[in-house]
């Protein structure tokens, strides 16, 4: 394309001179005449995975180039030189886009390089950040975490759990590699939309232990589709072997990846009422058809086709031709060409990754272990390396991890970051025997020992920590130098913090939130705090008591500010 345009260019500024030959007229004509043959064969070019962000670059340069090509015509014959220039300057802005436009392809073909070698992934996850760091300006981890956040953000319209930015950045460079960039992102912007109009029934769905379990080895199954498909592109293989190797692939995308996704879509947007324990009885073939007949979901599932599906499954149920694949079923007969196949095989992972990142993100949210980042194990990383990748994100500097079977422990540099956040961050992607976490940090230049139950921590989000109902609950085995943070005056001093905050509110809807932390404190035995938060509900009910609501009051705010007073309570 930087060819075509440079010889339009010098042609263009022989015909200007005015001691051009007929022989130059003749050039340009020429050149004019190939570049129209050039918009036709842009414009019917088949967008189709792995090549449609090639292509759409293609046909976006193709498409400037013939702008720049009727500025500079029209220049030639504009009536004086004042408009000549101004169509020149036009054509030269065009130019200078075109030049950005590809600076952005030569780091997404950068990007592509890393992730296509015959090598990728088997070097502890070196290359895929090679890649991140080739697409994204040399980025850092945490820059990269941070960008990766932002831009999810952006798309759902809220901020994801840490770790979710890697995650998407990800997907994003594949998809920007191999898929449809823009329909991808666009499928995570409708599934948050879906959720976010839907959230009463994902937060039921969030509680089925079955579908959870599928989701978690959905999301594995998918991540090893990337690999087959990463080893398959980047290896030599003869065509039918290739064309197995994409059939295998669809197969188990479609149940294997499809039955608890799709299914989670179907229970989520209420086209289907029954526990998810029953639902997954039903064929992947059953599932599909449910979506397709959704006009939102068959939007989100792109790539649907039973009779593929059920020719993939079967290995007597096709013949590989010399361009394209014959399905003979008793129900179906027909032939697909090679290019689409491989296109809706594509677009199915696409769909499929898409959604999971919005539906792990919502069950992070939720306090669910086993996030996505997880599943960088699957390309080449320790639970070690992913821990220091996560709290790197966060700027927290990891001196050392080390493995002890059911204990780990994990020293970190000084950071003003919550400890018990940390903690949290570090508990999702620990093995399921891990039952202590010990976190050695420094603070005021003294050395602390944090040491918390994992199992307190489950069902707990590090962004619900800022709860004061959460953080009752994931604290309740937490000691700091062997000491528990919540020891009588503690926890009376953190309970006097957050009543006093609710009643200076007023405001009635910190009834249910106090009623959760009285149930959240019942762990405590201590009947004045139980006392002391019914009193604060029966407060902001305007209930009448004993002696009159003035006095009432007056004793609570007393007994409130008395516990303030107490104790030296520092969240860790």
């Amino acid at each position: 394309m930087e060819n075509a345009l440079n010889r339009f260019i010098k042609s263009f500024a022989n015909v200007a001179r005015q001691s051009r030959t007929g022989e130059q007229v003749a050039g340009l004509q020429q050149l004019v005449r190939h570049h129209l043959r050039m918009v036709a064969a842009a414009q019917n070019i088949h967008l189709r995975r792995p090549y449609v962000g090639q292509l759409q670059y293609l046909q976006e340069q193709v498409a400037d180039l013939s702008t720049v090509v009727d500025c500079y015509l029209e220049a030639l014959a504009a009536p004086n030189m004042h408009e000549a220039q101004s169509h020149a300057r036009e054509a030269q802005n065009l130019i200078d886009a075109m030049d950005s436009r590809r600076e952005v392809q030569s780091k997404i073909q950068s990007a592509l390089r890393e992730i296509s070698s015959t090598d990728f992934l088997d070097g502890g996850g070196i290359d895929l950040f090679r890649a991140l760091s080739a697409r994204h300006d040399g980025l850092s981890v945490a820059e990269l975490e941070d960008r990766g956040r932002s831009a999810f953000a952006q798309l759902c319209g809220r901020k994801p759990e840490v770790g979710t930015g890697l995650s998407y950045l990800i997907a994003d460079v594949f998809s920007e590699a191999h898929l449809d960039r823009d329909r991808f992102r666009s499928v995570v912007q409708k599934t948050a939309l879906l959720v976010a109009n839907n959230a009463e029934a994902f937060d039921a769905l969030s509680g089925q232990a079955s579908l959870l379990e599928d989701l978690h080895e959905a999301r594995l199954r998918a991540v090893q589709a990337w690999v087959r498909f990463q080893r398959t592109v980047a290896g030599r293989i003869t065509t039918p072997a290739l064309v197995k190797e994409v059939l295998s692939l669809y197969s188990e995308l479609f149940e294997q990846v499809g039955i608890p996704v799709m299914g989670s879509l179907l229970l989520i947007s209420g086209k289907k009422t029954m526990p998810y324990s029953k639902l997954r009885m039903q064929s992947a073939t059953s599932i599909a058809d449910s979506v397709s007949r959704d006009s939102v979901l068959n939007g989100l599932v792109e790539g649907l086709d039973n009779n593929l599906r059920n020719a993939a499954s079967h290995g007597h149920s096709y013949h590989i031709a010399e361009d394209s694949l014959h399905i003979r079923l008793k129900s179906y007969q027909g032939t697909l060409a090679f290019d689409v196949l491989t296109d809706k095989t594509l677009a199915l992972m696409e769909s499929f990754t898409a959604i999971q990142l919005v539906l792990d993100d919502e069950l992070s949210l939720r306090g669910e272990n086993g996030h996505q980042v997880r599943d960088l194990e699957l390309f080449g990383f320790s639970v070690s390396e992913i821990v220091r990748l996560l709290l790197t994100a966060l700027d927290v500097i990891v001196h050392s991890t080390v493995d002890a079977g059911s204990m780990w422990t994990v020293t970190i540099g000084p950071t003003n970051r919550s400890k018990l956040t940390l903690a949290k961050v570090i508990s999702n992607v620990l093995p399921s025997n891990v039952q202590t976490l010990v976190l050695e940090y420094d603070q005021q230049s003294q050395a602390h020992l944090l040491r918390v139950e994992v199992p307190a921590l489950a069902g707990v989000s590090a962004a619900q920590l800022t709860d004061p109902v959460k953080f009752v609950q994931a604290a309740r085995s937490v000691t700091v130098d062997g000491t528990a943070i919540f020891d009588v005056n503690a926890r009376r001093r953190f309970i006097s913090h957050h009543l006093m905050k609710g009643l200076q509110d007023g405001d009635l809807t910190k009834v249910a939130q106090f009623r959760d932390l009285r149930n959240a404190a019942h762990q405590w035995y201590d009947p004045e705090v139980d006392g002391a938060i019914n009193d604060a509900i029966r407060w902001l009910r305007g209930v009448q008591p004993e002696g009159g609501l003035q006095n009432y009051r007056h004793r609570l705010i007393r007994k409130l500010e008395n516990w303030g007073q107490k104790g030296d309570f520092n969240l860790p």
